[in-house]
Order: structure tokens, then C-alpha cells, then sequence
């Protein structure tokens, strides 16, 4: 038999993004949240959520281009990037990568 009365916790809080995955039809997107108490930091429990707003999913859709465009400023070589690195003036680091390890032991042999 259920028992029930007045939860100590007064908020629900987002945790975690475990999975976005934009290759299906519609974008799936699994979040986990808690049950919390503001007032002593204590939480109470977990849940996880699939469903969203469409909200949510047009935001989700904002940042998926936003990211884009900072994967493009990592690896394509222009200075007239259009990608939020270059609106916000955000320096990428140099591609570390095998060809660049590849290249530079070519070079000293």
C-alpha cells in the first residue's frame, strides 16, 4: 500500500545529458534529473526523462549548430569562419592529431 505525504525536497534539477543522438528521425535526447532541497542541498532522488517540449528540442537544435560551428573552426582552415568561435573570439588550439605526429617525424628524418 503507497504511502504518501509532503516531500522534503522543493526542486527538481537537471544532472546529466546521458545521450543525444540526432541520426534518428526524431532527435532522442535522455536527460537525468534529481529531486532536491534548496535549502539544505540534499537530494532525494533520481529520474530520467526522453520527452521534451518542442521548446526544448528547437534549443537543442540552437546549440547542435552552434557546436557545428566550432568543430568546422577546428578543422577547416579559413579566417572567415561564420562559427560562434569566431563571434565570440575564441581561439581553437592547434589539431594535435597523427597526421600532425606524422608529419613532424617525416620532417626530422
Amino acid at each position: 500500500m503507497p504511502v504518501e505525504g509532503v516531500p522534503r525536497f522543493n526542486a527538481v534539477t537537471l544532472l546529466e545529458i546521458e545521450a543525444v543522438d540526432f541520426s534518428v528521425a526524431d532527435v532522442a535526447l535522455v536527460a537525468r534529473g534529481a529531486y532536491v532541497d534548496t535549502r539544505t542541498g540534499k537530494t532525494y532522488g533520481e529520474t530520467s526523462c526522453r520527452r521534451w517540449s518542442p521548446e526544448t528540442i528547437a534549443k537543442l537544435g540552437e546549440l547542435r549548430r552552434a557546436m557545428e560551428q566550432d568543430l568546422a573552426a577546428l578543422v577547416f582552415e579559413t579566417e572567415e569562419s561564420t562559427g560562434a568561435a569566431a563571434a565570440t573570439g575564441l581561439r581553437m588550439s592547434a589539431p594535435t592529431g597523427i597526421g600532425e605526429r606524422l608529419a613532424t617525424d617525416a620532417e626530422s628524418v
